[in-house]
């Protein structure tokens, strides 16, 4: 079977949190950041061959 692949958009401005990064790699405690409940949700899956693109683009026009 062929890898999963999973992209993960983050590029968002962050703005409506007044935030200087996108809100998907706000800390939401000490472990953990939001974007990490996407990566949780693919090991709780059962897959073990999920490849992740993360996309943050910071020259958004």
């Amino acid at each position: 079977m062929s890898a999963l692949t999973v992209i993960l958009p983050a590029a968002g401005n962050g703005t409506r949190l007044n935030l200087p990064y996108p809100k998907e790699i706000l800390r939401l405690n000490d472990h953990e950041a939001l974007i990490d409940s996407s990566f949780n949700f693919f090991r709780d899956y059962g897959r073990k061959d999920v490849e992740f693109v993360v996309v943050i683009n910071e020259n958004k026009t």
